[in-house]
């Protein structure tokens, strides 16, 4: 992360919340991040080098080293407006009835940096364990979580490279907390503008998304699994693995995943939708 990491630091200075902790977790980086983090100690950045581990396992390595009550995630080449932390704090202070808080997002792409997007995604409040069976809709970057909930309701699952962030919502909504939504938009993530066209890796983000629901719903009782319909989420997240399957031309296995569902190509367009993927 050496392009971007000091615009990543020098943005975390400027957060109004002064009672912070940074700690950046190199995960087995072979550029010069960690000369450049190093560059930071004398201002209390925490570095932590590890062997490779993905990104489930860098953030736990984070949340476990971390000191505060409360969690905050940064990508590398994302940053916060100045006043994020301090204005989720607030909420949570002002709203006791809400375990954690999220709030909106900007995206923008390299070249154009002034230039935002807002993406069109659902902003619920409350209980969301139902919501979110459909899919992921919180940015990581946007969430404070006190350390209590990771204490209750686990870390991210490290053996998942791509839906860790879905599971672990999953089974903190599951435990019942509720979630608050801050409709600021505070946080601004870069869009990779090479990887809108790569559906060549799509199939490993379904094939994760369906262990961790798979794993989700074995966990249920038989009134839970009737009362969230948890066959047709089931079913929507194999025809997905297909059609992804079909996207990177792996055609045997998108055939192999529609024969399971008693499928065949003409009946795709019975499941288009529009919830979140």
């Amino acid at each position: 992360a050496e392009k971007y990491i000091k615009d990543a630091l020098e943005n975390l200075f400027l957060q109004t919340y002064r009672n912070i902790e940074i700690i950046v977790i190199d995960d087995g980086s072979k550029d010069k991040t960690g000369e450049i983090v190093k560059s930071y100690r004398n201002k209390g950045v925490h570095y932590i080098y590890q062997q490779n581990k993905g990104v489930a396992g860098a953030r736990n390595t984070g949340i476990k080293s971390a000191q505060g009550e409360m969690i905050a995630f940064l990508d590398a080449d994302d940053f916060y407006l100045p006043e994020k932390i301090e204005k989720e704090v607030e909420f949570l202070q002002k709203n006791k009835g809400f375990d954690l808080v999220y709030c909106g997002a900007y995206h923008f792409y390299d070249q154009k940096i002034d230039v935002l997007y807002k993406q069109n995604r659902p902003q619920f409040s409350g209980d969301l364990f139902e919501k979110a069976l459909n899919g992921f809709f919180v940015q990581l970057n946007t969430v404070l979580i006190p350390r209590r909930i990771f204490n209750k309701s686990g870390f991210f699952d490290e053996t998942s490279r791509h839906s860790e962030e879905w599971d672990l919502f999953l089974r903190i909504a599951k435990q019942g907390f509720r979630v608050g939504f801050l409709n600021e938009s505070l946080v601004r993530i870069r869009i990779d503008r090479n990887s809108l066209s790569q559906f060549s890796n799509q199939w490993e983000m379904k094939e994760h998304n369906l262990v961790a629901f798979e794993r989700l719903a074995a966990g249920m009782t038989e009134v839970e699994r009737k009362k969230y319909n948890t066959d047709k989420i089931l079913k929507k997240l194999k025809f997905k693995l297909a059609v992804a399957y079909l996207a990177a031309g792996k055609k045997k296995e998108c055939g192999d995943n529609l024969l399971l569902l008693g499928k065949n190509i003409f009946d795709m367009h019975a499941c288009v939708e529009t919830e979140p993927t």
